[in-house]
């Protein structure tokens, strides 16, 4: 495995926020406890990790260029039409330019008759996901023991997740409870 994938020993293989190498940097000939390469690697991680806004539009630079081939869409603009603006698309890894890929969420009952609400996301989001509960439609909340969710990666080379919320109760003892899903931007 490690000729296919070019390993040498002692690599430290760097992804960016799309899952794509970024590069490698081999503990060998950078011994960490040297300071100067401690300090060289941790800038380049940190660099990877805050990945840049230069037009400060809530997108990040690096999918703005993969995705939207530009810095020009911001984030309330929905480049292909689909009804999902580029930040919701970036959520839920779907693409900005194709209107048949757009954020879906996929609901129904497990095995126990328990409600599950279910959906892809990339799995090093800058979002935060919550599911909540309501018994009426008007107030809402994510505390207790009334849902939980489980994320399984994809392990698809997407970088992807599947995210699931289930009411831990079955439909029968919380007849009229129901599920939304919200996001937000971490700060």
């Amino acid at each position: 495995m490690t000729t296919l994938w070019g390993v040498t020993y002692r690599d430290v293989r760097i992804l960016d926020s799309s899952n794509r190498l970024a590069g490698v940097y081999n503990l060998t000939l950078h011994d960490l406890n040297d300071p100067q390469n401690y300090t060289e690697l941790l800038n380049i991680l940190l660099t990877l990790a805050n990945a840049g806004d230069s037009d400060n539009d809530g997108l990040p630079d690096a999918w703005e260029e993969r995705y939207l081939h530009g810095l020009l869409a911001g984030k309330d603009d929905d480049s292909d039409g689909d009804g999902a603006s580029n930040e919701l698309e970036l959520a839920f890894g779907t693409d900005p330019l194709d209107p048949l890929s757009r954020p879906s969420v996929q609901y129904g009952f497990d095995s126990a008759s328990r409600f599950t609400l279910s959906f892809t996301r990339w799995a090093g989001t800058q979002f935060i996901f919550n599911g909540e509960t309501s018994a009426d439609l008007l107030a809402w909340t994510n505390r207790g023991t009334v849902i939980r969710l489980t994320s399984v990666g994809l392990f698809d080379g997407t970088g992807r997740q599947k995210d699931t919320f289930s009411l831990t109760r079955t439909a029968s003892v919380l007849p009229t409870s129901f599920i939304r899903l919200t996001t937000t931007p971490k700060p």
